[in-house]
């Protein structure tokens, strides 16, 4: 999947709505989060969404660990 129109994949800042009943991160499947390239973009959209869903709270979070480990057949 190419990235979408201002995304930065691997940008690692994204916008999440949290729920209001169960207080948990909603994230509707197959939903692809869309990578915001920095904090104020991110922000941007996160105040955008909640003035079309005034009531809703949304939440940006930013990568904060990664951890890879090379298959043996890609090391050769």
């Amino acid at each position: 999947m190419k990235p979408r129109s201002g995304e930065a994949i691997g940008g690692g800042y994204l916008v999440f709505r949290r729920g209001k009943k169960t207080g948990r991160i909603g994230c509707r499947y197959p939903f692809v989060p869309f990578e915001h390239p920095d904090m104020a973009s991110a922000m941007e959209e996160a105040d955008r969404l909640s003035q079309k869903y005034p009531g809703e709270t949304f939440e940006v979070f930013q990568s904060a660990g990664v951890s890879f480990v090379q298959k043996q057949e890609d090391a050769a």
